[in-house]
C-alpha cells in the first residue's frame, strides 16, 4: 500500500513537472517583450507583458476559417457588399501542436476531428512577409509580435475553398477601439462593425444604410473612407491604463467586429489574398496580424509607423495658409493682387481644378505667383475623361482599366464619361508619370492628387490576373497613386524634394512613405455630424493615430449638392477650426459662385486675416511638431489619449483635438451656437485669447462668439510664434511689403507659456512642449518650477528686476514687463539666450524659471506667460 502511495506521488510529480516545463496542456514562450501563454486544447493564446500583465487574449480556437461568397453593388465610386457564409471551420473544440525553431513559435491547428487545417507562426521583430517585397515598408519594431497565418490545403483539401480567416479575441471590460483610418462619425467605435475598404465616402452619410446596399443618391455608409486602415488601437482606461494595437497586414478587404455581433468578442476578418501579375509577385493564401503591445498610445503609434512608414519632411510654406482661387491663369494672376490689397497672410495659392498643362498662360501665372512670394498648387486625378484629347489617347492606347471582354471600362464620373488609369500596367504607369511631370517642368510647386478610390468590382487590371475580391486592387490602387506622385516629385526635384508637395485624400497601408499632406476629402457645406464640419475632427485624430500628421480639411467644405451653399457662419467657424489644424487650406467649393468665401464682405476679410495670421505665426511650432512626427510618428494633430492616456474622458473626446502637446482645440460644431460645453483633461488650462484659468476634468461651458474659437493652453505648455509682422514664408521680389518668415525669424520670437498652478508640478511624463520645446533652428525653451524663488521676487532677467513698462512702451523695445487682459497675462522680454524668472507672487504661487538656449544670439524674445489670476 505504501509503495502504491509513493508511486502515485511520483506520477503526480512527473505530471506537474511536465506541465511546468511545457509538456502539458499549457506552455509559456518569451517572444521579445511579449510572453505568449499557449493552451493546446482547446487552442487559446494569452499575451502578457514582461510584468505578467494581460495585454490581450484569444477566444477558444484562436481563429475561424470561412468560405464566404460576396456580391457587389457599385455606383459612382460607392460600394455595397453582400456576404453569405457558405462554410465554416470552427476550432473552438480543436487542438494545436507546438514547434519552436529559434525565435519562431509555430502552432499547427487541428479541428475537433484531429484534421490539421492551418498554421500560425509567431515571431517578434522586423517585418518579413510576402507583401513587404512589393511595398517598401519600414524596418519594423523589435517590440511587435507577428502572427503569420496560412492554410494547410496540401495536407487537408477541406480548406481549399477557404477564403477568409477570422482572428478571435476577448473583449475586455473598459476597452475602447480607435484608429481604423479616416473615420468621420466619431473616434471610439466599441459596439460597431467597421468594414475596411477604400471607397468613395459619399455625399452625406446614412447611418442606417446597410453594408450590402448602396444609395442611388450618393450617400455613403457610416464607415466608408477614402483612407481606411486595417489597424485598431485598443485603449483601456482604469487604475492601470493599458494600450495595444492590432495591425492586419493585408491588401484585401477586411472587417473589424468591435464587440458588435457578440459583446464579448473582437473579431478581425481577413480576406485571403491571391494574385498573379506582370509587376506583382505571387501571393499565396495568407494573412498576417501584428500585435503592437504598447503599453501606451504613443508606443502603439510608434510601433505602427516603424512598420508602415513615418511622415515625410515638408517645407515651411506648407504650414502657412493656402488660399484657393478659381479661374483661368490670367484671371487667377489678377486675383492674387486681392491678397496683397487686403493684406492676407498666405504662403501658397491653389488654382483649384486646373488640369490643362499645355495652357499658354500657365507659365505666366507661375511667374506671377512666385514674384509675389506665393507657391502655386494645381490639380490632378486618376480619371481619364473622354472629352480631354490626351486622356482619350491614353484610353485608345490601352492604358485604362478594362472590362472582362477587353474593352475600356467606362463609367460616369459625376457627369463625365470616364475610365481609370491602370496602374498595374507599366505603360499606363509611364503615361501618368509623364503627364504629371509636365507640371513640374512648368515650375509648379505641387498639386492636389485627388481621388484614388473608384475601383469597381468588375474592372480588369492588366497586371492582376484574378478577380476583384481577392486582388486587393480596391485598396492597393490608392497606394499606387501615392507612389507615382512621389516618384515624379523626387525625379523632378532630386536635390530638393522636401520643398515641394502634393496633397491627397486616399491612402492605405504603406501610404505614409509617399504622402505629404492629407485632407479628409469632400465634406458637405454644412454642420452635418457625419459629413460636415464636425466630421473632420474624428477623421483627423483617427488618422493621426497612424502617424498622419500634416492634415487639414477644405475650409467651409466642398459639396453643396445635399446642402445649401456655404454660409457666412459656416465660413467663420471653419476658418477658426482650420487655423488650428496642422495645414490651413481654403476651397471655393463645387458651387463656387454662391459659396461664401474669404473676400465676400469686410467682416469675413477681417476674420480670415486674423486667423490666417495666427496660423502663419505658429509656423515654428508646427514645423517642430512635424519634425517630431518624421522621427517618432507622433502626429501634430493628436487625439487626447496620446497626451492623457489615464484620463477617463478620452473615450468621449470626439470633437476636440490637441495641436501638439500644448493646445486643446474645441471648436463650435453646431449651427447657431454661441457657446461650447466641454470637458478638459486633468490639470490647469488657460483660455488662449483671454488668459482665463480653468481646472480640468470637469464639464463647463465657455462663450464662443461667432468670431472666436475655444482654445486652451496647457499648464507647462510652450508655443513659439513668429512676430506679427509676418505675411508669408518666402520673399516676393514684387511685394517687398509682404514680410517673409525668413526675413524676421532671427530677429524676434514670441513665446506663449502656461504657468504652473500651485496645485500641481510638472508631470513626470512631461514631453516636448510640456516643460520643454525645441525649434528647428536649435533654439531650446525650458520651463521649470523653481521653489527657491521668493514669492515677492518679481520678474528677473538674470538677477536684474524688470520694471513695469512705461505707458506706450512695448516689451519688444525695452527690458520691462506689462500686464494684459486684466492681469490674466504677463508679458516680458529679453535679448538672446539666458533666463527670465517669475516669482511665485507674479504667477500662481509657484516660481517659474524660463531658460532660452541655442538659436540666434541677437534674437529678441517676448515671453507671454498665462497666469489666470
Amino acid at each position: 500500500m505504501a509503495l502504491k502511495k509513493k508511486y502515485f506521488l511520483f506520477v503526480l510529480i512527473l505530471v506537474f513537472s511536465a506541465f511546468s516545463c511545457g509538456g502539458g496542456n499549457q506552455t509559456t514562450v518569451e517572444l521579445g517583450t511579449v510572453r505568449v501563454e499557449v493552451t493546446k486544447k482547446p487552442p487559446k493564446l494569452r499575451f502578457l507583458d514582461s510584468q505578467d500583465r494581460l495585454i490581450a487574449e484569444t477566444q477558444p480556437g484562436i481563429i475561424e476559417l470561412a468560405q464566404v461568397e460576396e456580391q457587389y453593388k457599385w455606383f459612382q465610386g460607392n460600394l455595397g457588399v453582400a456576404r453569405t457564409t457558405k462554410s465554416m471551420i470552427d476550432l473552438s473544440e480543436g487542438s494545436l501542436k507546438i514547434k519552436e525553431e529559434g525565435d519562431v513559435l509555430e502552432l499547427t491547428l487541428s479541428d475537433n476531428s484531429g484534421h490539421q487545417v492551418a498554421t500560425l507562426k509567431l515571431q517578434n521583430g522586423p517585418r518579413y512577409n510576402t507583401i513587404s517585397s512589393i511595398m517598401p515598408y519600414g524596418p519594423g519594431s523589435q517590440d511587435t509580435l507577428k502572427m503569420e497565418f496560412s492554410t494547410l490545403a496540401a495536407e487537408n483539401p477541406s480548406t481549399d475553398e477557404i477564403n477568409e480567416v477570422h482572428f478571435l479575441f476577448v473583449c475586455q471590460p473598459g476597452e475602447g477601439f480607435y484608429g481604423l483610418g479616416g473615420q468621420s462619425d466619431k473616434s471610439e467605435h466599441r459596439g460597431e462593425t467597421v468594414p475596411i475598404r477604400s471607397t468613395e465616402q459619399g455625399i452625406l452619410k446614412d447611418a442606417g444604410l446597410r453594408e450590402d446596399d448602396i444609395s442611388l443618391v450618393g450617400r455613403g455608409h457610416i464607415h466608408d473612407a477614402y483612407f481606411p486602415l486595417p489597424y485598431v488601437v485598443v485603449h483601456k482606461t482604469d487604475a492601470e491604463p493599458r494600450t495595444h494595437g492590432w495591425l492586419l497586414d493585408t491588401i484585401s478587404r477586411s472587417r473589424f467586429l468591435l464587440c458588435s455581433e457578440d459583446p464579448d468578442r473582437l473579431e478581425i476578418q481577413a480576406r485571403l489574398a491571391r494574385f498573379l501579375g506582370e509587376s506583382l509577385l505571387t501571393l499565396y493564401p495568407a494573412a498576417d496580424l501584428y500585435l503592437l503591445p504598447g503599453p501606451d498610445p504613443k508606443s502603439v503609434v510608434g510601433q505602427y509607423t516603424a512598420i508602415e512608414g513615418l511622415p515625410l519632411p515638408l517645407p515651411r510654406w506648407a504650414f502657412g495658409p493656402w488660399v484657393a482661387i478659381k479661374g483661368e491663369p490670367l484671371d487667377v494672376a489678377a486675383q492674387l493682387e486681392s491678397l496683397r490689397t487686403f493684406d492676407i497672410p498666405a504662403t501658397a495659392i491653389w488654382d483649384q481644378d486646373f488640369q490643362e498643362y499645355d495652357h499658354p498662360d500657365l507659365s505666366v501665372l507661375v511667374d506671377r505667383a512666385h514674384a509675389l512670394g506665393f507657391r502655386l498648387l494645381t490639380y490632378f486625378n486618376t480619371f481619364l475623361h473622354t472629352d480631354v484629347p490626351a486622356h482619350l489617347d491614353a484610353i485608345n492606347s490601352g492604358y485604362s482599366v478594362k472590362t472582362e471582354a477587353g474593352d475600356p471600362y467606362m463609367f460616369l464620373q459625376v457627369s463625365q464619361e470616364s475610365s481609370l488609369v491602370d496602374f498595374s500596367n507599366s505603360k499606363g504607369m509611364a503615361w501618368m508619370f509623364d503627364h504629371l511631370k509636365e507640371a513640374w517642368n512648368l515650375g509648379i510647386d505641387g498639386w492636389m492628387a485627388d481621388y484614388g478610390e473608384w475601383v469597381a468590382p468588375d474592372m480588369v487590371f492588366k497586371g492582376v490576373e484574378t478577380n476583384f475580391h481577392t486582388s486587393g486592387m480596391e485598396n492597393y490602387y490608392s497606394f499606387f497613386w501615392a507612389g507615382i506622385n512621389d516618384a515624379v516629385l523626387r525625379d523632378a526635384h532630386p536635390n530638393d524634394s522636401g520643398n515641394y508637395l502634393f496633397f491627397s485624400r486616399s491612402g492605405y497601408l504603406g501610404s505614409n512613405r509617399y504622402l505629404r499632406v492629407t485632407w479628409p476629402g469632400d465634406q458637405v457645406t454644412s454642420f452635418d455630424q457625419y459629413d460636415g464640419l464636425p466630421s473632420v475632427i474624428p477623421y483627423g485624430t483617427s488618422l493621426g493615430l497612424s502617424g498622419v500628421s500634416a492634415f487639414g480639411p477644405d475650409i467651409a467644405g466642398y459639396t453643396p449638392i445635399a446642402a445649401p451653399p456655404s454660409t457666412k457662419e459656416l465660413y467663420f467657424r471653419w476658418t477658426e477650426l482650420g487655423a488650428f489644424m496642422p495645414v490651413m487650406r481654403t476651397h471655393r467649393g463645387f458651387d463656387y459662385e454662391r459659396n461664401w468665401n474669404w473676400n465676400k464682405d469686410l467682416d469675413t476679410i477681417a476674420l480670415f486675416r486674423r486667423y490666417a495670421l495666427l496660423h502663419l505665426r505658429m509656423a515654428p511650432y508646427l514645423e517642430a511638431l512635424h519634425q517630431e512626427a518624421t522621427e517618432t510618428g507622433i502626429p501634430a494633430i493628436r487625439h487626447l489619449m496620446l497626451e492623457f492616456p489615464a484620463w477617463t474622458g478620452v473615450a468621449e473626446s470626439h470633437y476636440e483635438w490637441m495641436l501638439g502637446p500644448s493646445l486643446v482645440v474645441a471648436p463650435v460644431i453646431e449651427a447657431g451656437a454661441l457657446t461650447r460645453t466641454l470637458r478638459l483633461p486633468p490639470g490647469t488650462w488657460y483660455d488662449l485669447f483671454t488668459g482665463k484659468r480653468y481646472e480640468g476634468d470637469s464639464e463647463f461651458t465657455v462663450d464662443a462668439p461667432l468670431d472666436s474659437i475655444p482654445v486652451f493652453l496647457r499648464a507647462g505648455g510652450i508655443v513659439p510664434l513668429l512676430d506679427e509682422r509676418v505675411r508669408g514664408a518666402e520673399p516676393g521680389p514684387d511685394a517687398p511689403e509682404r514680410i517673409a518668415a525668413s526675413d524676421i525669424e532671427d530677429e524676434r520670437l514670441e513665446i506663449w507659456i502656461g504657468s504652473f498652478s500651485a496645485s500641481e508640478a510638472i508631470p513626470p511624463e512631461a514631453v516636448s512642449g510640456s516643460g520643454q520645446f525645441t525649434l528647428l533652428d536649435g533654439t531650446s525653451i525650458t520651463l521649470e518650477e523653481d521653489s527657491t524663488l521668493p514669492a515677492n521676487s518679481g520678474i528677473n532677467e538674470e538677477g536684474t528686476v524688470l520694471a513695469v513698462c512705461p505707458t506706450g512702451t512695448d516689451p519688444w523695445d525695452s527690458d520691462c514687463f506689462q500686464e494684459t487682459d486684466s492681469g490674466q497675462i504677463l508679458v516680458a522680454a529679453r535679448t538672446g539666450p539666458g533666463e527670465i524668472t517669475f516669482g511665485g507672487g507674479s504667477t500662481n504661487g509657484i516660481g517659474v524659471r524660463i531658460t532660452l538656449s541655442g538659436g540666434p544670439s541677437g534674437r529678441r524674445y517676448k515671453i507671454r506667460i498665462f497666469r489666470g489670476i
